[in-house]
């Protein structure tokens, strides 16, 4: 296909997914569209991931723009994508994980969408769902609920706005918001509901890789005991907390929402801060009950009964 100038980074994140690096990087290096460059970061791993990605590059790579880099010390996901989307120069960052694998034609498909469709701020597609030893499940993601446009209003509290590991993200949108600043945040949560306050989303109705769910953030296992219920439980608040905190600061730098939206928000982040001072913060936890007390007994009086019939009496 004709570039028109494009520019496009590749860029792969992964940390202690020594199992499926190879079939990711291979995946990435395949491609159909002549690729800029292409970025692989490790997160510190604990396993032998880098030295199988090193391998894997090795292989693949011969002839490709590569970099291939280790962070010193583990980063977290939001101060990892934050350090690599810093790295890349592409105008379209096409974003892979260590444990998916892309499809040959992925970035071509994804850079003529880009083109004919006046380069939006984010794209995303369908994915083929695939088991921890590759063989695929018979589903396909996301679900019809995440194939249209979302309004602000959908995705302000949402905690699905798009296939994180199908994004690729315009340097217009990395550039105007600028790194995520919470690091409980999840990138495709903050990243996603940035494009739909700009109306600059698009998604393509056509599975460009294989997305693995039963391992990673997709895959976690139920938890069988009252002490793993209560460490997902403060995780999910303190993600939640971060999210809206994130979004709050991105809707004051864009500007123009509802100002009902904006209270809703607001109240959300009561309820969120209460919830994490419940379990993290006592003190904090009483200015709640002087400055916010509808959220402190909404909160409160939820994360007592989370406790009591999931941790105490389990």
């Amino acid at each position: 296909m004709e570039k028109q100038g494009l520019t496009v980074s590749c860029v792969l994140i992964c940390y202690n997914q020594q199992q499926y690096i190879e079939a990711a990087v291979k995946g990435i290096l395949s491609q159909s569209y002549d690729v800029d460059e292409f970025i692989f970061s490790d997160d510190c791993s604990t396993d032998e991931t880098f030295a199988k990605l090193q391998i894997a590059v090795d292989k693949y790579g011969i002839g490709k723009n590569v970099t291939v880099r280790k962070n010193s010390s583990n980063k977290g996901l939001i101060a990892h994508v934050n350090t690599v989307m810093a790295l890349s120069t592409g105008e379209l960052v096409v974003i892979a994980a260590g444990d998916d694998v892309s499809f040959p034609n992925r970035v071509e498909k994804i850079a003529e969408t880009y083109l004919a469709a006046g380069r939006p701020m984010l794209l995303h597609s369908k994915a083929v769902a695939i088991d921890s030893f590759g063989e695929e499940t018979g589903e396909e993601y996301p679900d019809v609920s995440l194939r249209k446009k979302l309004t602000v209003e959908e995705s302000l509290l949402s905690q699905r706005i798009y296939l994180g590991a199908s994004g690729a993200w315009s340097r217009d949108l990395i550039d105007k918001y600028g790194p995520i600043s919470y690091r409980h945040a999840y990138e495709d949560l903050i990243m996603g509901f940035r494009a739909v306050i700009e109306g600059r989303i698009e998604y393509i109705d056509e599975c460009l890789l294989a997305y693995r769910t039963d391992v990673g953030i997709s895959g976690g296992k139920v938890p069988l005991t009252g002490a793993e219920c209560l460490s997902n439980r403060v995780a999910k608040i303190r993600r939640e907390k971060d999210i809206f905190l994130q979004r709050k600061d991105d809707v004051n730098k864009f500007g123009g929402v509802r100002v009902d939206l904006m209270e809703k928000l607001g109240r959300r982040i009561q309820l969120a801060q209460v919830r994490s001072n419940f379990y993290e913060n006592r003190v904090a936890l009483i200015r709640n009950l002087l400055m916010t007390p509808i959220s402190f007994f909404d909160g409160v009086g939820g994360e007592v009964k989370f406790l009591i019939k999931y941790v105490f009496l389990r």
